[in-house]
Parts: structure tokens; C-alpha cells; sequence
């Protein structure tokens, strides 16, 4: 492992080198690859990359990419170098360009080469290089040829690396122990965005400053509102739903025709060509039937703005757009965006739709979209994660015979990122399996190219065709992830594989995936069509769109028995009894009705038809496949489903159909039970969904469906929002079909983000009979058997809070404007407290007052008797654990304060010292922590359950005496005006505190050793 001392030593020697050559070196004779070879290599292996790849072997897990210059119509196919880390190698975290010496490296066609090439593969910062110098460049926003020189980060002189403090910079940005600890986001993160006078001038000036993202949703969406348009004015009868699919299905087919001219799977520059022999739209139309023939797929089949009767757009407006996008004109390298990029863009794309009235065309958000508050993109980070935690462990040490049999699909697919993400899975162990497998690779039709087997399209299409399938409401999306596993499909595919594919195999290059990607509605199958109210409703059957599992599916879904064992004497079934359309019947919720074993004479001599000569059960599955899906993945529809916004057929639909669907119906919570049921046994569902999962008092009863039907595999958060844009957080979770309580640990882990940095994630490791607390209320992912014995103990000793006291949640007004008051207007206002007002052991004083007359647009508690108390304790709902106070006056509190009133009075004071221990807190942050950075919140869920100790009247006295000094040295400490007086009294309530704390651990029974657990000295 290099270090840093290592690293310098090994580069002063270059310099040495360098400066004795000079004068060859820079000189024009000497060429790009020989100081790639001579400085430029070593150079990286002296900062801990593997360039020569003496360590890393295997084509296909290599950190550094080194290309070999090849040139393709006058321009570098990829950058010089690139830079991953494992898993993901197809990831880069940065790339360097080379050039010989004798060049001036400080060049606008270098610096937007370089930049381009990184804005386009989201890499924040690159390198451009000829050892001489080295140049780092900006690469966050598109390059501007006219400023692109202004991008400079930093540059050096190859003088500069002799020099320790210098090479420090260049060491702890770009070295692969550097890079590993995620130093290139990081400085990312803190360089600021560019500014020029042009900003605030135009549009134009603006996109010089976007990701590759947002400039290209930016244009899309540009293009599509002039397609919309140029539409209409031709073609007046045109409806928002049909222009929506007309302007999608153009833009698909643009987008598709420059992938593959920039990709030279096309030798001709079709779309600036459009238009050149007469009307663009003809030769647009014309070239979309001529490779239909070639290539088959969704994005040239056949649709109306085909027909020959179809007037097309106004054809001046559409040759401009077909210019704006042509190779010539456009900034973008199509064939240089990655597919997941590209997935993202459309994902919010399909936002929007086409609203058309007689006469005007307007683009507008759909309108499940403007309730969720936008649409938001699955990282890629996430996606990788859970594909690697579910297909990825379910192919491991198999053969691509056997991984041709299983099924993988994500039933809410969107864009299909999570589909493009189980298809490159797919592709990279196919790969590395034929790599050492080469007679194998020979024998199933790989490609041996430049001293690696890959695998052909065939092979490709038959991947997709067997492994991938997914589900979607929408249709556009539907089109979108077809359209993005064929660019996916092709990624790598140059015009010769392409045409191999039509001369040797007669094949159309795309596969038909119209069976596998189907356009329906996941969670309401089509018996809902059969209910009688269902015309009265007047619901748009094409609106709900129901779809059946096993019609959608048949060859996954069928009716039979699945032979788990067989010898020659007997043969051990298993009967699985499932309707798709019908999830929630008898017993839905256990995987095997039956399992037994039987002699073979009591079976029929048909080897393709078991059939048991028994009374026969309703079964799916056949001898071969497993009734089910193998894996599905995905980041569901998050959405409460509010009474008002569904129509009492769905939701009656949904209450008869899932168990679940009860006070508060979220989708997610509808899509898990879907997902596990109709994944076969021992299949994995792996989602990203809200947290609220863990410990939510309405997911309840789905925390507890999960654990009766599925052992939980992994649960992963981390404290930060994986959707900034979003007011959700997040956790991934992996559950396996079929109970294995106790025989398999849970993995639990807080820190996902590392799998954002490529590093490796840390877990504990959890008993699923332990998973969750005593009563099986929430799912707890801190325990692990050190603190589960102190939990025991604790719980051993106590009693629920809300079995001896009163919880309630303060007012709430609606209307803060009109009800709060800074002082007392009549005798209807009473003084308030809100939540910043509480502190532990003390409060502020009276700033606020309240109109007290119950409002319609109240929430929360308005009872007298709870508000005017004048004992009672205060706990303030911000707050990582329970911060609480008492108050012995008639205060009314707001819904941010938790008001606790024991059924005894003098067991407030008690309760309080309780609540405001370390012990409480531990006992806190294991088993009700939410898990955020911002605004973790208390609960009265959560409240409710903390364990209060049972304990005699004297020790009752030993805590009152306490708190009552604790409450009054705080009032102290808060009064004090002078340094030795705040001092003085800060002390006090440190002394005062460690005596609660340590009085607390003598009623709890807590041991030394825990206690030292409890405090973090262990």
C-alpha cells in the first residue's frame, strides 16, 4: 500500500529524470504514448493506482481503464485514463487526458475536450496532463468554448512536484488512498458555482452552468413544448393524451437515432440530414421504417404518427429541432451520456405531460406528481446496493444456464433505472464468468476481442428476454425503460457486432421485450371490473388500468406444484396455494400450504406433469420454475392515500385485497405486501422506502405481515436524505420469502452513505426473533446482544409510561396568525409555551399567548384539564431523545410539547428524573431513534412504551429530592450574571445530574460493565 512519503520519493525521481531528458522530452518528436508510458503511468502508480494491472488481473474488476488512443472520426472514442473503485468500474471518480509535452497544454480545444468528457460522465473534476504540467480542471457544468479556459482549478509545473507542500495537493486530491476517502466530492462540494455577467442576460448563459442532467432535461423539455405545438397547428383534433405520446415517441426516436450515430452503430448522420431532400418530417418518418427492419424494439414500432394520413408537425419548426440535436449543432456526445444519466432525466421528463385545449398547448406537471411535490431520481449509488444485495447474491456461483431460469422485476419501474441497473449486474457477471470460462465462452457464441470474451447481442437479447421484467402505470413509461435497456443493450456495440447480428443470426438487433415491460397497474388486478358498483363509480377503466399477474406473466405465474427433492423413491412437493387477483385470501400470507412427501408410484408417469392423484390443491408453479419472481426491486410510489383522493371502490378494493390497508393507506405499504407476495420462495424483495417503516404506529401492522411471511436480510439508513429535494427519509431494506426466525441474522447498518463513497458498509449483526422490541411494535436496527441484555433488564423492571400517566399532544390552531398574541388581549388569551420554549429541567418564560376557543381547523389536545394543570411535565417533540421539564403552573402548551400528567401527582417529579437520565436515553436511542440529522422528532408512539421502574416510596423520595434541587439550580444557573456564578451553578447541575444518572442505574439494577456500555466507556 503506498503512502504519502512513499509517493514522494518515487515522484522527485521522475522529476530528476524528466528534467535531465528535457530537451527531448519537449520536443515534438517525442509522442503522447511514449510519456504515458515513460511519466504518465508511473506517476499513478506512485499514487496507488494498479495502471499496469500487475495486482488486479481481471479484466473486468480493474480500478484504472487505460485506453490506447484509438481515434474514431477524428475524435478520442473515451478519455485516457479512468479511475473506479470496486464494485462499480464502470463508475469513474475521475479521468485524466494525455497529450505529448511539446503542446501547450493551457488550450481551449484541450480544456473542452477534457471537461466535456467529464460533464458528460458526472465526474466533478478531471485532469489534463503531459507530466510537464498538470492541469485540474472544473468539469461540473457543460464546457463554453469562448470561457472554457476559466475552468482551471489548479495547475502545476513538474518542478512543483519536487516540493512536498505542492505534491500535497495533487496526493490528497487524486491518490488512490485519497480518492477512496472521497476527496474529489468533497472538494467538489465546496467549489463554487460560476459566475459571469451573461448569467442573469439569457437562457443560453444560464445552461453553461448546469450538470449534464439538468441541461438535457432542460433541452428535452424545450423541444418537446415546440413539438407540441408545431403539432397542433397542423393537426387541430389532437388531444393532451395523444400529443403526449406523439411528442414522447419523437423524442425517443431522436434521441435513439444520435445514440447510434454518435456510437458509429449507424454510419450516417441521419437527423442533419432531415430535410435536405425535401420535407424533414418525410425523411424523419422514412428513416424510422428503415430501422425498424434493422432494429426492432418499442421505439420504432409502429404507431399513428406513422400513418400515412398523419399531417406531422409544422415542418420548418421540426427541422430546426432535428438541426438543434444533429451531431453538428448539439453540445451533447450521446454516446458518452451513461444510461443511468440518461434514466434520470427522463424519470422527471415523465412528469410532465402535454395539456391541449382547442386552441393553446401547455406542459404541466401530472397531477400525482404535483402532490408527491416532484419527481424524485433513485441514485445511483441506491440502485447498485440493492442489485448487488439481491440479484447479485442470487446468481453468485451460478451458471448462465441456471441464471437464464430466474426472473427479476421492479412492478413500479418508471424510467426502469432499476432495471438498467439488474441488466448491467446481469452483463458484468455473464462477462467475467466466460473470462474464466473460455470453453465455455466459445460454446455459448462470446466474441473474443482485443484478449477478452464478451458477450454478443444475442446473448444480450436473451438476457433481457429471460431475466428482466417490469411493470409500469404509465405508459410513456414503459416506453422510456424499454428504449433505455436497448441503449443500455448496445452500449458497448460498435457497426460490425451490429451487422453480425443480422448476417449470422437473421436477427433483428433489439429484442421484442413488449412481454416483459408491460404497461399496468401493479396493486389492482382486473376482478375489480367485476364489481358492481365499479360503472357507477364512473371510473376510467384505461385511468386504473388493471393488469393480472399471471396473464401479464404466464410462463412465471402457473398453476402446479414445485418439486423441491426427488430420488428414485419418493418426491417431496411443495403446494403453494396463490390468486394473483386476490392477494389477501386464506393463508395468502404463508408460502408453503403444504409440503409432504410422496411414493412415486402415487404420482403419474408424465415427467412434464406432476399431478398428484389426491384431491388437488389450486397451485402455481411446475416442476422446473417456482411459482413467482425471483427477485424484485425498485423504490415504490411513496404516497398517502387521503380519502378525499380516491374513489371508495379503490380504496374498498384495496381494504378487501391487502391487510394492511387500513387507517392511513400509504402506496409503499401496498407495493411491499404486493412485492413479497408474488415473489417465490426464498425470493428477495429489495426496495429503498421511508424509514417511517422501522417504528411508524400505522405501519404496524405491516412491520408484523412482514415478519409472519419474510425473514429480514438487511436494513440500511443513513441519517442524511437520500432525495435532498424530497421531505422524506430513507432506508433500503432486503427481506427473503419464507419465516427463518432465529437460524439467520439481520444485517443493520446507519451508514449507507458509504456505499455513496464506494466504501465498504459496516453492519451489525441482529437475531430476527430479537428484531424489534418486546411487544414486536417497531423494528430496531441498533441492538446487538450487549445492549439487548441491558434492554431485558430494564423492561425486566418497569412498567409502560402510559399505565401510569396521561400523554397528550398540546393545541394546534391551524391558524397561528390569528389565535397567538404576544400579550394578553382579553381574558380568553392564556398564556402558551411552544417547544423551544422547553429545556431539561427548565423553561423560558412566558413570551406568547392564545386565543383559547377551539378553532375547526384544530388539532391536538384542547382539554382544561390537561393545559391548566399546575403539575405536570413538559417533553418538547424536536430532539433526538426526550428533553423534558416540570411546571407547577396553569401554562397551555402547543402541538409541539407532550404534556405527561402521572395518575399520582407526586410521581411527576419522580417521572421526570426518569426521563431525563442517561439511562432513558440509551434505552431511547436504541429502540425509538428515527435516525435524522434534521428534526428527529419524539413521539407519543414512543412514549407511551419507555419504561418507567417499579420502586418503593423511599426511593421515590431519594429522585424527588433531586429533581426539586436539579429545578432549582437550573433556574440558578439561568439567572447568573457573573462567570464565577455561572460557574458555580453549572457545576452543581453536573453533580446534581451524575446523581440522578447513578440513582437511576442502582433502581434499573444496571451493572458496572453496562453502565460503562450505557456511557460509551466500553
Amino acid at each position: 500500500m503506498k503512502n504519502f512519503d512513499s509517493a514522494f520519493s518515487e515522484i522527485k525521481t521522475l522529476v530528476e529524470d524528466f528534467k535531465a531528458g528535457e530537451k527531448h522530452y519537449l520536443s515534438p518528436s517525442y509522442q503522447e504514448a511514449e510519456v504515458r508510458k515513460d511519466f504518465i503511468d508511473k506517476f499513478f502508480i506512485a499514487l496507488g493506482w494498479d495502471v499496469h494491472h500487475d495486482h488486479q488481473k481481471d479484466p473486468y474488476g480493474q480500478e484504472v481503464k487505460v485506453e490506447k488512443g484509438m481515434m474514431m472520426s477524428g475524435a478520442q472514442k473515451r478519455a485516457d485514463y479512468s479511475f473506479a473503485f470496486a464494485p462499480n468500474y464502470s463508475d469513474a471518480k475521475f479521468f485524466v487526458e494525455a497529450k505529448k509535452p511539446s503542446h501547450d497544454l493551457y488550450n481551449a480545444d484541450y480544456y473542452f475536450q477534457t471537461i466535456r468528457y467529464g460533464w458528460h460522465k458526472a465526474t466533478p473534476l478531471a485532469a489534463l496532463t503531459d507530466f510537464e504540467e498538470f492541469h485540474i480542471l472544473d468539469c461540473r457544468f457543460g464546457p463554453d468554448i469562448s470561457t472554457v479556459l476559466n475552468r482551471q482549478f489548479k495547475r502545476f509545473h513538474y518542478s512543483e512536484y519536487a516540493d512536498k507542500e505542492k505534491f500535497a495537493e495533487i496526493y490528497w486530491l487524486f491518490s488512490r488512498e485519497a480518492v477512496a476517502n472521497n476527496s474529489i466530492a468533497k472538494i467538489a462540494e465546496r467549489l463554487p458555482k460560476p459566475k459571469g455577467k451573461g448569467v442573469k442576460k439569457a437562457l443560453s448563459a444560464l445552461e453553461k452552468y448546469q450538470t449534464i442532467d439538468e441541461e438535457f432535461l432542460n433541452v428535452i423539455e424545450d423541444k418537446r413544448e415546440i413539438l407540441a405545438k408545431a403539432l397542433k397547428r397542423n393537426n387541430e383534433d389532437l388531444n393532451g393524451e395523444e400529443l403526449t405520446e406523439a411528442t414522447q415517441k419523437i423524442i425517443d426516436r431522436l434521441v435513439f437515432i444520435r445514440f447510434l450515430e454518435d456510437k458509429l452503430i449507424e454510419q450516417e448522420h441521419y437527423v442533419h440530414q432531415f430535410g435536405e431532400k425535401g420535407k424533414a418530417w418525410d425523411d424523419f418518418i422514412a428513416v424510422c421504417k428503415k430501422l425498424d427492419v434493422k432494429y426492432n424494439g418499442i421505439v420504432f414500432k409502429r404507431n399513428f404518427i406513422d400513418d400515412n394520413k398523419f399531417i406531422g408537425p409544422v415542418d420548418s419548426e421540426f427541422h430546426a429541432v432535428c438541426q438543434d440535436l444533429c451531431h453538428l449543432k448539439s453540445k451533447f456526445l450521446f454516446n458518452q451520456i451513461p444510461i443511468h444519466i440518461l434514466g434520470s432525466i427522463y424519470e422527471r421528463f415523465l412528469g410532465k405531460v402535454v395539456h391541449a385545449t382547442d386552441k393553446r398547448v401547455k406542459i404541466e406537471e401530472k397531477p400525482e406528481v404535483r402532490k408527491a411535490g416532484g419527481v424524485y431520481y433513485t441514485p445511483k449509488y441506491i440502485v447498485d446496493y440493492i442489485v448487488q444485495n439481491t440479484i447479485g447474491k442470487l446468481i453468485e456461483n451460478k451458471t448462465p444456464e441456471q441464471i437464464s431460469k430466474l426472473h427479476f422485476a421492479d412492478i413500479a419501474c418508471g424510467s426502469g433505472s432499476f432495471l438498467i441497473g439488474v441488466f448491467d449486474c446481469l452483463l458484468t457477471y455473464h462477462n467475467k464468468y466466460y473470462q474464466h470460462h473460455p470453453d465455455k465462452a466459445k460454446k455459448d457464441g462470446c466474441l473474443f476481442k482485443e484478449d477478452l470474451w464478451i458477450l454478443s447481442l444475442l446473448q444480450k437479447q436473451n438476457i433481457l428476454r429471460n431475466n428482466i421484467y417490469g411493470v409500469d402505470i404509465d405508459s410513456q413509461a414503459v416506453e422510456v425503460t424499454q428504449l433505455s435497456l436497448s441503449l443500455k443493450m448496445l452500449e458497448d456495440e460498435t457497426t460490425a457486432t451490429a451487422n453480425e447480428m443480422q448476417v449470422l443470426f437473421h436477427e433483428k438487433i433489439l429484442p421484442d421485450m413488449s412481454r416483459n415491460i408491460v404497461c399496468g397497474n401493479s396493486l389492482i388486478g382486473t376482478d375489480i371490473l367485476t364489481r358492481d358498483l365499479f360503472s357507477e363509480e364512473n371510473l376510467d377503466e384505461r385511468k386504473l388500468n388493471p393488469m393480472d399477474f399471471e396473464s401479464a406473466f404466464p410462463h412465471i405465474f402457473k398453476r402446479g406444484t414445485t418439486v423441491i427433492e426427488k430420488t428414485k423413491t419418493k418426491i417431496k412437493v411443495e403446494v403453494v396455494e396463490r390468486k394473483i387477483a386476490s392477494v389477501d385470501v386464506a393463508n395468502s400470507s404463508t408460502p408453503i400450504i403444504e409440503a409432504e412427501e410422496f411414493p412415486q408410484p402415487h404420482l403419474k408417469k408424465n415427467k412434464d406433469d406432476i399431478d398428484l392423484l389426491h384431491e388437488p390443491i389450486v397451485a402455481y408453479g411446475n416442476k422446473n420454475d417456482s411459482w413467482g419472481f425471483d427477485a424484485i426491486v425498485g423504490n415504490p410510489p411513496y404516497r398517502l392515500m387521503q380519502p378525499k383522493e380516491i374513489d371508495s371502490l379503490t380504496l374498498n378494493y384495496f381494504r378487501d385485497h391487502y391487510t394492511l390497508a387500513e387507517f392511513k393507506i400509504d402506496l409503499f405499504h401496498l407495493f411491499l405486501q404486493k412485492a413479497i407476495s408474488i415473489s417465490k420462495l426464498k425470493g428477495l424483495t429489495g426496495y429503498i422506502i421511508p424509514s417511517s417503516i422501522l417504528n411508524n404506529v400505522y405501519a404496524q401492522n405491516l412491520r408484523e405481515w412482514i415478519r409472519n411471511n419474510s425473514s429480514i436480510k438487511i436494513i440500511s439508513l443513513t441519517r442524511e436524505k437520500v432525495f435532498t429535494d424530497a421531505d422524506v427519509y430513507t432506508c433500503v431494506v432486503v427481506f427473503e420469502k419464507g419465516v427463518t426466525a432465529g437460524k439467520e441474522k439481520v444485517l443493520t447498518s446507519t451508514n449507507l452513505e458509504q456505499a455513496k463513497n464506494g466504501q465498504k458498509i459496516s453492519y451489525k449483526k441482529i437475531d430476527q426473533s430479537r428484531f424489534g422490541n418486546t411487544e414486536g411494535k417497531v423494528w430496531n436496527i441498533l441492538l446487538n446482544d450487549e445492549n439487548i441484555k441491558i434492554i431485558d433488564k430494564v423492561e425486566t423492571v418497569s412498567v409502560k409510561l402510559n399505565t401510569i400517566s396521561n400523554i397528550n399532544r398540546g393545541l394546534i390552531t391551524g391558524d397561528r396568525n390569528k389565535y397567538f398574541s404576544d400579550k394578553k388581549v382579553n381574558n380568553k388569551y392564556v398564556p402558551i409555551f411552544a417547544g423551544s420554549d422547553i429545556f431539561r429541567y427548565f423553561s423560558n418564560s412566558i413570551s406568547e399567548y392564545v386565543l383559547f376557543e377551539r378553532p375547526s381547523t384544530s388539532g391536538g389536545c384542547w382539554d382544561k384539564t390537561v393545559h391548566f394543570a399546575d403539575n405536570k411535565i413538559l417533553i418538547r417533540q424536536i430532539g433526538f431523545e426526550p428533553t423534558a421539564t416540570f411546571i407547577d403552573e396553569p401554562i397551555a402548551v402547543t402541538g409541539n410539547i407532550f404534556t405527561i400528567i402521572s395518575n399520582s401527582a407526586n410521581n411527576n417529579k419522580f417521572i421526570l428524573g426518569i426521563l431525563n437520565s442517561k439511562l432513558i436515553k440509551f434505552y431511547w436511542q436504541l429502540m425509538f431513534s428515527d435516525f435524522k440529522n434534521s428534526f428527529p422528532q419524539v413521539t407519543i408512539f414512543s412514549l407511551n412504551q419507555l419504561p418507567i421502574v417499579k420502586t418503593g416510596i423511599e426511593n421515590k423520595k431519594k429522585m424527588i429530592q433531586l429533581v426539586d434541587q436539579m429545578l432549582l439550580a437550573k433556574k440558578q444557573l439561568q439567572s447568573a450574571k457573573t462567570d464565577k456564578d455561572k460557574s458555580y451553578y453549572q457545576n452543581k447541575c453536573n453533580t446534581l445530574d451524575n446523581q440522578i444518572d447513578n440513582l437511576a442505574y442502582e433502581l434499573y439494577n444496571i451493572s458496572e460493565d453496562e453502565i460503562n456500555i450505557i456511557e460509551n466507556k466500553k
